[in-house]
């Protein structure tokens, strides 16, 4: 039940009629870039990464956005896509306004425009309510809502899609076929399992905190760190005894998952709500940032972390810890020994 598809959304943009190009002395033709074609149009096709068989756009995507900078980086358009619009079949045109602003755009021979699209961005994130005109392609697109039921705490960002693309309108090879950029998830996925809980306790005694997460997405796909925010995430017993949340967390990947160290690591707690308490709650853990072997724990874009906080086997340089990472639609399964 662990399983997801991996799917890569593909939005395949295609051109129609070619069009006028101003700015150019036509006595001297030869120094113009040839003309932008009339309108760009695009179209979304959801492809399982694995198999490469498509999937239904309803069973992955929820709704769109595209982006559009000119070769400063700066935006020259942005349209949301509204899920009755997606579709493989369903072909969307960025309109004669775009097509002017691009034609403006690319003026010199060699200038390029940066599509950046955007699958499921109303997934537990926030987004500006308008976006200027020339706001920088680096600039902060993408943040994540706070929890409305728990002070403090924000809400994990769900299953998102990403992709960017270069490219030069002027080719000639626009004006007869269409060409893709590839958007896949852009997300961690992390999965953490405690071994040990005495039986007999109750689910909802129990909770994880996360922290040194990112906070949101600038236009590029670029995760924001500006602040240290906090998820909390609950879980359930399994036959066996663990206790681990039904499905994977969506969350944004570390800044630089290669490089991670003490400071930008993932920080893991398990909470005991204590019942006959009120409101006394008994950290179970204490801060879980390193496996065994010493290896900072880290968020990877598009793979899954898998964390085994295992009480059965604590000694006294404290508990057993262990990290596998895994595919974005695989889980690793624990042996108990």
């Amino acid at each position: 039940m662990f399983h997801k598809l991996q799917s890569v959304l593909c939005v395949a943009l295609a051109v129609s009629a070619a069009g006028a190009l101003g700015g150019c002395v036509r006595e001297r033709l030869t120094d113009c870039p040839p003309p932008v074609p009339e309108e760009l149009q695009f179209n979304v096709n959801v492809v399982d990464a694995g198999t490469g068989e498509s999937v239904p756009v309803h069973e992955a995507v929820t709704d769109g956005a595209l982006f559009v900078f000119d070769s400063n980086h700066k935006m020259i358009h942005y349209q949301i896509v509204p899920k009755e619009d997606l579709g493989k079949e369903k072909t969307i045109p960025l309109g004669e306004a775009t097509s002017r602003a691009i034609r403006a755009a690319t003026r010199a021979p060699g200038d390029e425009i940066h599509i950046a699209a955007w699958g499921n961005v109303a997934q537990n994130m926030t987004t500006p309510d308008d976006f200027n005109l020339g706001v920088a392609i680096s600039g902060t697109y993408l943040d994540m809502l706070s929890d409305p039921d728990h002070d403090d705490f924000m809400l994990p960002p769900g299953e998102m899609f990403f992709g960017l693309r270069t490219i030069d309108p002027t080719l000639p090879a626009l004006a007869d076929s269409a060409f893709e950029v590839q958007v896949s998830q852009i997300n961690a996925r992390l999965m953490v399992t405690a071994r040990g809980i005495p039986v007999g306790a109750s689910a909802g005694d129990y909770y994880y905190t996360l922290s040194r997460l990112g906070d949101g997405y600038t236009f590029d796909g670029t995760p924001v760190n500006d602040d240290r925010r906090h998820v909390r995430e609950t879980g359930i017993f399994e036959p066996d005894g663990d206790f681990a949340p039904p499905e994977p967390w969506y969350l944004i990947p570390s800044v630089d998952p290669a490089n991670v160290d003490a400071d930008s690591a993932l920080e893991l707690h398990l909470m005991h709500v204590l019942p006959t308490r009120a409101g006394e709650e008994i950290d179970l853990t204490g801060p879980v940032r390193q496996d065994n072997e010493g290896n900072w724990i880290a968020l990877r874009p598009g793979m899954t972390t898998n964390v085994l906080i295992d009480f059965t086997g604590h000694t006294s340089a404290g508990l057993v810890v262990r990290v596998e990472i895994t595919p974005w639609n695989e889980v690793y399964q624990w042996i108990k020994h």
